[in-house]
Protein backbone atom coordinates (compact mmCIF):
# COMPACT_ATOMS: atom_id res chain seq x y z
CA UNK A 1 0.00 0.00 0.00
CA UNK A 2 1.38 3.35 -0.90
CA UNK A 3 0.76 6.18 1.68
CA UNK A 4 1.35 10.33 0.21
CA UNK A 5 2.15 12.83 2.40
CA UNK A 6 -1.00 14.98 0.90
CA UNK A 7 -2.94 12.00 1.83
CA UNK A 8 -1.94 11.96 5.93
CA UNK A 9 -1.83 15.77 5.67
CA UNK A 10 -5.59 15.47 4.88
CA UNK A 11 -6.08 12.77 7.28
CA UNK A 12 -4.45 14.75 9.76
CA UNK A 13 -6.85 17.92 9.13
CA UNK A 14 -9.39 15.70 9.58
CA UNK A 15 -8.25 15.00 13.00
CA UNK A 16 -8.28 18.40 13.95
CA UNK A 17 -11.83 18.93 12.82
CA UNK A 18 -13.51 16.34 14.24
CA UNK A 19 -11.26 15.35 17.60
CA UNK A 20 -14.55 13.36 19.15
CA UNK A 21 -14.33 10.51 15.94
CA UNK A 22 -10.32 10.81 16.68
CA UNK A 23 -9.73 7.63 18.55
CA UNK A 24 -10.67 5.36 15.56
CA UNK A 25 -8.90 7.82 12.81
CA UNK A 26 -6.09 7.82 15.23
CA UNK A 27 -6.08 4.14 15.53
CA UNK A 28 -5.12 3.87 11.56
CA UNK A 29 -3.29 6.98 11.43
CA UNK A 30 -0.67 5.86 14.04
CA UNK A 31 0.36 2.88 12.00
CA UNK A 32 0.30 4.82 8.65
CA UNK A 33 2.53 7.38 9.71
CA UNK A 34 5.23 5.52 10.80
CA UNK A 35 4.66 2.87 7.51
CA UNK A 36 5.22 6.21 6.07
CA UNK A 37 7.78 7.95 7.85
CA UNK A 38 10.08 4.40 8.26
CA UNK A 39 9.69 4.03 4.05
CA UNK A 40 10.78 7.91 3.54
CA UNK A 41 11.89 8.95 6.42
CA UNK A 42 9.90 12.27 6.18
CA UNK A 43 8.62 13.16 9.39
CA UNK A 44 7.12 16.48 8.68
CA UNK A 45 3.20 14.53 8.99
CA UNK A 46 4.39 13.25 12.20
CA UNK A 47 5.46 17.06 13.33
CA UNK A 48 1.91 18.21 11.82
CA UNK A 49 0.15 16.15 13.63
CA UNK A 50 2.09 16.87 17.07
CA UNK A 51 1.59 20.56 16.66
CA UNK A 52 -1.10 23.19 16.04
CA UNK A 53 -3.45 23.36 13.35
CA UNK A 54 -3.68 26.09 11.18
CA UNK A 55 -6.50 27.92 13.76
CA UNK A 56 -3.69 28.00 16.70
CA UNK A 57 -5.35 25.38 18.27
CA UNK A 58 -3.44 22.03 19.03
CA UNK A 59 -4.43 19.11 16.48
CA UNK A 60 -5.13 16.79 19.75
CA UNK A 61 -6.60 16.54 22.68
CA UNK A 62 -4.08 17.06 25.53
CA UNK A 63 -4.75 13.51 26.54
CA UNK A 64 -4.35 11.94 22.68
CA UNK A 65 -1.54 14.56 22.26
CA UNK A 66 0.61 12.91 25.19
CA UNK A 67 -0.09 9.32 24.11
CA UNK A 68 0.71 10.01 20.60
CA UNK A 69 3.93 11.83 22.03
CA UNK A 70 5.01 9.02 23.93
CA UNK A 71 4.45 6.80 21.18
CA UNK A 72 6.42 8.56 18.35
CA UNK A 73 9.02 9.10 20.92
CA UNK A 74 9.48 5.09 21.44
CA UNK A 75 9.59 4.31 17.24
CA UNK A 76 11.10 7.22 15.61
CA UNK A 77 14.68 6.82 14.98
CA UNK A 78 15.12 10.87 14.79
CA UNK A 79 16.20 13.69 17.58
CA UNK A 80 13.28 15.46 18.90
CA UNK A 81 12.88 18.01 22.47
CA UNK A 82 10.59 15.17 23.95
CA UNK A 83 13.24 15.85 26.92
CA UNK A 84 11.65 19.58 27.07
CA UNK A 85 8.01 18.53 26.88
CA UNK A 86 8.39 15.07 28.86
CA UNK A 87 6.67 16.54 32.53
CA UNK A 88 3.58 17.61 30.62
CA UNK A 89 3.59 14.02 28.51
CA UNK A 90 3.90 11.84 31.69
CA UNK A 91 2.47 13.78 34.20
CA UNK A 92 0.49 16.75 32.62
CA UNK A 93 2.45 19.12 34.57
CA UNK A 94 3.77 22.65 32.61
CA UNK A 95 3.13 24.08 29.33
CA UNK A 96 2.42 22.02 26.25
CA UNK A 97 4.60 22.55 23.90
CA UNK A 98 4.62 21.18 20.03
CA UNK A 99 6.50 17.88 20.15
CA UNK A 100 9.11 18.42 16.57
CA UNK A 101 11.04 15.72 15.49
CA UNK A 102 14.24 16.61 13.65
CA UNK A 103 17.62 14.60 11.96
CA UNK A 104 17.94 11.26 11.82
CA UNK A 105 19.58 9.20 14.34
CA UNK A 106 21.87 7.17 12.71
CA UNK A 107 23.11 4.76 15.41
CA UNK A 108 19.38 4.15 16.25
CA UNK A 109 17.87 4.01 12.75
CA UNK A 110 18.18 0.49 11.88
CA UNK A 111 17.17 -1.04 15.25
CA UNK A 112 14.16 0.85 15.26
CA UNK A 113 13.01 0.49 11.67
CA UNK A 114 13.54 -3.46 13.03
CA UNK A 115 10.88 -2.31 15.92
CA UNK A 116 8.96 -0.77 13.67
CA UNK A 117 8.74 -3.32 11.21
CA UNK A 118 8.01 -5.60 13.98
CA UNK A 119 4.98 -3.92 15.54
CA UNK A 120 3.25 -3.52 12.21
CA UNK A 121 3.49 -6.69 11.57
CA UNK A 122 0.60 -7.49 13.67
CA UNK A 123 -2.20 -5.93 11.56
CA UNK A 124 -3.88 -5.34 15.16
CA UNK A 125 -1.23 -3.31 16.67
CA UNK A 126 -2.15 0.77 16.94
CA UNK A 127 -1.70 3.70 19.40
CA UNK A 128 -4.38 2.47 21.08
CA UNK A 129 -2.62 -1.32 22.06
CA UNK A 130 0.58 -0.02 22.20
CA UNK A 131 -0.95 2.30 24.73
CA UNK A 132 -2.21 -0.42 27.09
CA UNK A 133 1.35 -0.63 28.56
CA UNK A 134 1.90 3.10 28.43
CA UNK A 135 1.87 5.11 31.82
CA UNK A 136 0.42 8.31 31.63
CA UNK A 137 -0.43 10.37 35.02
CA UNK A 138 -3.73 12.23 35.57
CA UNK A 139 -4.11 14.62 38.36
CA UNK A 140 -3.68 12.93 41.71
CA UNK A 141 -6.98 12.23 43.30
CA UNK A 142 -7.37 13.36 46.71
CA UNK A 143 -9.49 10.06 47.87
CA UNK A 144 -10.82 11.53 51.18
CA UNK A 145 -13.17 13.83 49.31
CA UNK A 146 -13.65 11.19 46.38
CA UNK A 147 -15.09 9.06 49.47
CA UNK A 148 -17.20 11.86 50.78
CA UNK A 149 -18.54 12.61 47.32
CA UNK A 150 -19.50 8.65 47.26
CA UNK A 151 -20.98 8.67 50.78
CA UNK A 152 -23.19 11.75 50.54
CA UNK A 153 -24.78 10.66 46.91
CA UNK A 154 -25.25 6.92 48.37
CA UNK A 155 -27.41 8.33 51.46
CA UNK A 156 -29.46 10.95 49.63
CA UNK A 157 -27.01 14.07 51.04
CA UNK A 158 -25.03 14.59 47.58
CA UNK A 159 -25.25 16.83 44.63
CA UNK A 160 -25.57 13.93 42.13
CA UNK A 161 -29.03 13.48 40.20
CA UNK A 162 -28.98 9.96 41.01
CA UNK A 163 -29.33 9.90 44.96
CA UNK A 164 -29.44 6.75 46.96
CA UNK A 165 -31.27 5.86 50.54
CA UNK A 166 -28.55 3.97 51.96
CA UNK A 167 -28.62 4.48 55.99
CA UNK A 168 -25.72 4.34 58.16
CA UNK A 169 -25.60 0.54 58.75
CA UNK A 170 -25.86 0.07 54.73
CA UNK A 171 -22.75 1.99 54.19
CA UNK A 172 -20.67 -0.05 57.28
CA UNK A 173 -22.18 -2.95 55.77
CA UNK A 174 -20.38 -1.66 52.50
CA UNK A 175 -17.42 -1.40 53.93
CA UNK A 176 -17.16 -4.80 55.87
CA UNK A 177 -17.22 -6.68 52.32
CA UNK A 178 -14.07 -4.47 51.59
CA UNK A 179 -11.41 -7.32 51.33
CA UNK A 180 -9.18 -6.55 54.25
CA UNK A 181 -11.70 -4.75 55.76
CA UNK A 182 -13.36 -5.66 59.12
CA UNK A 183 -14.80 -4.62 62.40
CA UNK A 184 -11.59 -3.88 64.32
CA UNK A 185 -10.71 -1.50 61.56
CA UNK A 186 -13.93 0.72 62.17
CA UNK A 187 -13.31 0.34 65.95
CA UNK A 188 -9.81 0.89 65.90
CA UNK A 189 -10.82 4.12 63.56
CA UNK A 190 -13.39 5.82 66.10
CA UNK A 191 -10.92 5.39 68.97
CA UNK A 192 -8.81 7.41 67.40
CA UNK A 193 -11.49 9.77 65.92
CA UNK A 194 -12.55 10.54 69.74
CA UNK A 195 -9.19 10.82 71.24
CA UNK A 196 -8.74 13.60 68.50
CA UNK A 197 -11.96 15.01 69.38
CA UNK A 198 -10.88 14.84 73.19
CA UNK A 199 -7.42 16.19 72.87
CA UNK A 200 -8.90 19.24 70.85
Amino acid sequence: MTISYEALMTAIGEVAQAERITKSKLSTLSRELLTYTSESEDIRPINALMGLSDDGNFVLTPMNWRTAAQYFNYFLPFSSNFDDVKDYVTKGKGNREALVFGKKQKRKFDAKMELINEFLSDENNDIWVWSDNLKVEGAPKDWRVELQKVLANATGQGKAKQQGDMTTADVLGAMMEVEGFDMAHVLDAMNQLTRQDDAA
